[in-house]
């Protein structure tokens, strides 16, 4: 059984540490320092400025952080919202006041496999064979400090299903594949752009009911409100990758599934869920199972007309009919992959102790190990370039999971150690080299955080010899350089013009802490941070509504830091952030992208205190703190503002405490 650590249900803060998607940003961004401001009750004045900065804002609404993320290797992307500070706490009061009742009407669907079932009391403690701590930075000063936000997932725990591949996994769906001959499979097109934010409340208490109470402030009016404050005002679509959003969706989605379900179970239909049909709904995806076409249809087409009653619609081309075995081709692509895997990492590359734990084996020809090991893959998901990006993703985190359990014991003699690294070293090469082939075939933010934690656990493995750390280094350094000057990278680059993926720039936050010494040249930063495009934008950063120049600003101060090699890069990137804080400062207190690229460069270790110190003036005297905080003045606001971490972590002994937090706040 696997240890808990209890957490206090009245700890509402703590609904901030997961409400940004933790895969879907830069790993060098969190929430933890804003919760820990938000939790302070010191009334000084770094409490008064936290007040200020992130406090209701009367009748405010807010604009959020819109970027994109990527999609997969044909350079489509989607838009991800990262919610403004004071609109999340926003979020969060509204989950403290009305919780009970979303939980209430989450759970009257048999159909959802994803619900919110209850406020999380405990969560499982990751336990780990190897010792990280001289990974850790110094944030971190006792187990208790660290347990207590190092392990949290989400304020609700989720049920049944917390991700959509444990519910094909599971014995409820062997049990509905017997009783069923037809698998459909369906989506909703654009769900979260799509969502009218006023149907939340005719999922609530009808829509005639709804309609005649706009003015009342109830449970569905609220949330209603919330939802417009946090974007800008808007009734028409919702901020993509926040947890309350998902929340909002689920309430919306269960009404239809009920209504679907009452609809078929009346004439003319007269059919019965669970005996007749029964479909399934993850988050806004249907698995529609049924043996007869005409109840398969009528499933159908009862879906459709419940959905459009929310203005919502199912994607036509992504429809997907299967005839028993219901077995997609990724899943039939899993079932030989993982059998390849196991043998692969089991068998070929690892051996296990008494104890769980792995050690490197024998091997002769790294190349070739590599090459058989992904021609095997590629073979087992031949039918489909769709599987074959989804095994992609999925070898990584196998093989993340195996190189955790490597360990070298201290009890063997000096040429067991020799025996051991010597071994290591061409393991090591064949993961690192497997790696980034199949982060180019799909590269995921997920497949990024991976491929993260990979390095330092390999750096960690090669700190027994310094000859193999030093190998390691350049080993790693010559991979994520190869892949910046790669096909793919050339591809997805001139097809997104305006922007670098979170998904790549952390590559290079992890490389600058792994290897250290071996960093790209300032001219192949400047093409791939898009710095001249960075600079043409400036006047009208504020007009762009979808942008990643904050990620792509952070990312770049992070791995040139103080390297005087990086000096006409950091006068670039100095000059951009000044552009648009001189342009935007006014509007601090509601626009995410001012305020997020203020406090985060404001606490930057990189950027010289006289820059900072026009920063202060601009924000000293256009946002309206100097009145708020009356009696304080310009040069304790600055010194508040430089010396305390906002979102990013500047620290890089920190990024492996940023990397296991992630790691363990689960997406969907």
């Amino acid at each position: 059984m696997k240890a808990k650590l209890r957490v206090s249900k009245e700890d509402y803060e703590r609904i901030l540490l997961s409400e940004t998607s933790p895969v879907d940003i830069s790993i060098i961004f969190s929430n933890h320092h804003f919760y820990a401001h938000m939790k302070r009750e010191n009334f000084d004045n770094l409490d008064r400025l936290v007040k200020f900065m992130f406090g209701k804002n009367d009748e405010a609404s807010y604009f959020p952080l819109k970027y994109p993320i990527l999609k997969g290797m044909d350079g489509e992307t989607r838009t991800i919202s990262l919610l403004h500070p004071s609109s999340q706490d926003l979020l969060k009061s509204a989950i403290e006041l009305f919780g009970s009742r979303i939980l209430n009407h989450c759970s009257t669907s048999i159909a959802s496999l994803r619900y919110p079932r209850k406020i999380s009391s405990t969560f499982p403690i990751i336990s780990s064979k190897r010792d990280t701590s001289h990974l850790k930075g110094s944030d971190v000063t006792t187990e208790k400090s660290e347990n207590s936000y190092k392990y949290v997932t989400s304020y609700f725990s989720y049920k049944p299903f917390s991700q959509l591949h444990h519910f094909f996994e599971s014995k409820e769906y062997l049990n509905l594949e017997s009783k069923f001959i037809n698998l459909w499979s369906l989506d909703i097109s654009r769900c979260f752009d799509s969502i009218y934010t006023h149907s939340f409340s005719w999922a609530v208490k009808g829509k005639e009911l709804s309609q005649n109470s706009t003015t009342t402030y109830d449970f569905g009016n609220a949330l209603d409100r919330v939802m417009q404050l946090s974007n800008n005002r808007e009734t028409n679509g919702i901020p993509v990758g926040n947890e309350f959003s998902r929340l909002f969706v689920e309430v919306i989605l269960q009404d239809v599934d009920n209504k679907v379900i009452n609809i078929l179970s009346e004439e003319p239909y007269c059919l019965t869920y669970g005996k007749d049909y029964v479909f399934k709904r993850y988050v806004d995806d249907y698995y529609l199972f049924f043996n007869k076409d005409i109840v398969g249809n009528s499933l159908k087409v009862e879906l459709e007309k419940s959905l459009r009653f929310y203005k919502l619609f199912l994607q036509p081309n992504k429809s997907i009919k299967l005839t028993r075995p219901l077995i997609t081709d990724i899943t039939r692509a899993k079932v030989q992959v993982n059998e390849i895997i196991n043998n692969f990492l089991d068998t070929t590359l690892f051996a296990k102790r008494d104890d769980g734990s792995l050690y490197p084996k024998k091997i002769y020809s790294s190349s070739r190990v590599v090459r058989s090991f992904i021609d095997k893959i590629m073979n087992a998901c031949y039918q489909s370039e769709r599987s074959y990006r989804s095994m992609a993703s999925y070898c990584i985190g196998a093989i993340k999971k195996r190189v955790n359990l490597i360990t070298f014991t201290e009890d063997g003699n000096e040429e067991d150690k020799r025996e051991f690294v010597k071994n290591l070293v061409l393991i090591i090469k064949v993961v690192v080299k497997i790696i980034f082939h199949f982060f180019q075939v799909n590269p995921t933010s997920k497949s990024s955080l991976s491929i993260s934690q990979i390095a330092y656990i390999i750096k960690e493995l090669a700190s027994i010899d310094e000859d193999l750390e030093i190998e390691v280094e350049l080993l790693i350094s010559a991979e994520i350089k190869r892949f910046f000057e790669s096909g793919c990278f050339d591809f997805l680059s001139n097809k997104n013009k305006k922007f670098l993926p979170v998904e790549f720039s952390n590559l290079l936050c992890v490389s600058k802490n792994i290897c250290p010494h071996h960093l790209l040249p300032e001219s192949m930063l400047m093409h791939i941070f898009k710095i001249d495009d960075m600079e043409r934008n400036s006047e009208v950063y504020l007009e762009i509504e979808e942008s990643c120049d904050y990620f792509q600003i952070i990312a770049a101060l992070y791995y040139i830091g103080n390297n005087e090699r990086y000096s006409k890069i950091r006068k670039k990137i100095i000059g951009i952030v000044h552009e648009r804080l001189k342009n935007g400062m006014k509007s601090f207190r509601v626009d995410a992208r001012i305020t997020y690229l203020l406090l985060d460069c404001m606490s930057c270790p990189y950027i010289p205190n006289k820059t900072k110190e026009e920063w202060n003036n601009l924000f000293y005297t256009h946002t309206g703190v100097k009145s708020a905080l009356d009696g304080t003045s310009k040069a304790a606001v600055f010194d508040l503002l430089t010396t305390n971490s906002w979102f990013v972590t500047w620290d890089s002994l920190e990024l492996w405490n940023i990397l296991c937090r992630k790691e363990i706040l689960f997406g969907y």
